[in-house]
């Protein structure tokens, strides 16, 4: 399939993984954001992955699952967590360049998994 087909359906079924909690449908809207998770995998979108697998995380987390809650933002906050470490090697502009629309992913992620480790 197309790249740019492939992003249109990653994007579709995030919005759709969005909508589904504002109707209390948390299983739709996991399910909605693992399938999104897995297309941004097959596009190679580090930051569609980030986001979904926070997103995910958070979906987990507002059902009391706080263990996949936990495994979900796990592998965001490493990319976060790698994010510092290049910026303080190399300076700040080419993390900016390699992450530009990727700013949504740290904030919720780090908060997230404050919010579970106060949970357990």
């Amino acid at each position: 399939m197309a790249p740019t087909r492939l992003a249109g359906i990653a994007e579709s079924l995030t919005l759709l993984g969005l909508v589904a909690p504002c109707r209390g449908e948390y299983a739709l809207a996991r399910s909605r954001s693992q399938e999104s998770l897995e297309t941004y995998r097959e596009l190679g979108d580090t930051c569609g992955v980030g986001a979904q697998l926070d997103r995910v995380g958070l979906i987990a987390f507002y059902q009391g699952d706080v263990a996949a809650a936990q495994n979900d933002v796990a592998p965001c906050l490493l990319v976060v967590e790698v994010a510092r470490t290049i910026r303080q090697l190399v300076g700040i502009a080419p993390v900016q360049q390699s992450l530009s629309g990727c700013g949504h992913v740290s904030a919720p992620c780090w908060v997230i998994s404050q919010t579970v480790e106060d949970a357990a």
